[in-house]
């Protein structure tokens, strides 16, 4: 059916957009090496169907009993308000009344931001540790809140807006637009995941999911109005308000065309091009160096810098992303794709590999999450649209001490609470 199919569409054709966008857009890159990054895009694609099929006949599990969730929902929100809340101050040296800095430049809040935390490692250090081992219970605190948003108490559901209202401050506090996109997929997956479960249920002659579904897409239509308007004015803010918008490194821009309405539409979509195509160019320069493993530090930031008081700086400067860096692309301010990140471990030639096991998981979690409610299993789905979504441009999962650590506990916990033994199915899928 197609609901089993959806996400693996949606992530592809999204995927695909993304790298037209890079080849045809309103940017002009310099590059040499198109028919070798067209190829392997090619190759990657293929893979990560291959692993979405692959999850498909893998058998669904029994998911454990989530009862003490509903049963501790009030508690674990007030504890993730308080951890959101304190973040603002550990992490920006603000606290969240501030209303001078929730109205400041962007761009000054990004730049100050990358300061204080520099300056203030050690003193952060016991606080960064308390939110890291608490992130896996916040994110699947919040992913059954708004699976369930119309189940839980009123109370609830005004502590669950208050903790999303929470994290995007911490968005707007640091000046960058992680947390933004964290919430947005967040609520899109749960929407997909609820809408979908439905569908299992639907009789014949029955017109009522045809008007669901029509205001599912009106609100989500919503959603992602709104969403772009805040991302295209934070950008706006990140760049000083120049409506001119360039990569100085490769002198590449894009000028915004038109008056009024029609000069804002194209600047939306000039940011958006630039945000979700310039990683492929980060994969170009890459492609273009001699391969040295840096595993297993290669895959995010927070374990290069782990590999450079290990291993020493120059093991880390083998990377793709610090050759990069050498070449004038900073990993700082620009994005070279999650491949780039990925191969600095494993090779370029192995990353449609990955694809496959990214492949796979979204497939396993979507289904269990569908058919059978699985918290655990909608939270892993979750992320999986995160690292999906996110493909041309960073491997977003890693980007964060706290968001690593918590895909990984959710994920190892969601494999070994399963109550199904790990088998393919060859007989079609599991109902």
């Amino acid at each position: 059916m197609i609901k089993f199919y959806s996400p693996m569409i949606f992530f592809s054709i999204y995927n695909v957009l993304t790298y037209m966008v890079f080849l045809y857009g309103p940017f002009r890159w310099d590059i040499y090496n198109i028919y070798e990054i067209s190829i392997f895009m090619v190759f990657n694609l293929l893979l990560y169907i291959l692993g979405y099929f692959l999850g498909l006949k893998f058998k669904i599990g029994t998911p454990i009993k989530a009862n003490w969730l509903s049963r501790y929902i009030k508690t674990l929100l007030l504890v993730s308000i308080i951890i959101f809340a304190l973040s603002i101050y550990f992490y920006t040296g603000h606290y969240f009344w501030d209303i001078n800095r929730i109205a400041a430049n962007q761009s000054d809040n990004y730049y100050s931001t990358l300061e204080y935390v520099k300056n203030n490692r050690l003193s952060r250090l016991p606080f960064v540790a308390v939110k890291v081992l608490l992130q896996p219970l916040i994110l699947v605190s919040l992913v059954f809140a708004t699976l369930n948003f119309s189940k839980i108490k009123i109370r609830d559901r005004i502590m669950l807006c208050i903790l999303y209202t929470f994290w995007i401050l911490f968005s707007v506090f640091r000046g960058t637009d992680k947390e933004v996109f964290d919430v947005m997929l967040i609520v899109f997956a749960s929407i997909a995941i609820n809408y979908f479960s439905k569908l299992q249920n639907i009789k014949k002659g029955n017109i009522l999911p045809i008007i669901k579904s029509l205001s599912l897409f009106t609100i989500t239509l919503l959603i992602v109005i709104s969403f772009l308007g805040i991302f295209a004015q934070r950008k706006l803010d990140r760049m000083n308000g120049s409506q001119q918008i360039c990569f100085e490194e490769q002198n590449v821009c894009s000028t915004v065309q038109g008056d009024g309405v029609l000069s804002e539409i194209y600047y939306a979509y000039a940011i958006a091009s630039a945000y979700t195509s310039q990683g492929y160019y980060g994969l170009s320069l890459a492609m273009t160096s001699q391969f040295t493993s840096v595993f297993p530090f290669g895959t995010s930031p927070v374990l290069s810098d782990l590999g450079a008081s290990l291993a020493g700086q120059s093991y880390i400067e083998k990377s793709y992303i610090q050759k990069n860096k050498l070449k004038g692309w900073d990993d700082k301010i620009r994005w070279s794709s999650a491949y780039t990140w990925w191969a600095s471990d494993v090779s370029f030639w192995l990353v449609p590999f990955v694809l496959s096991i990214v492949g796979f998981l979204t497939a396993l979690s979507w289904k269990e999450a569908v058919l059978k409610r699985s918290i655990l299993a909608s939270t892993v789905f979750s992320s999986m649209a995160t690292v999906s979504m996110f493909l041309s441009a960073n491997n977003q999962i890693a980007v964060s001490i706290d968001s690593l650590f918590s895909f990984f506990c959710i994920i190892v916990y969601w494999f070994y609470s399963r109550q199904e033994k790990y088998r393919f199915s060859l007989k079609g899928r599991s109902r």
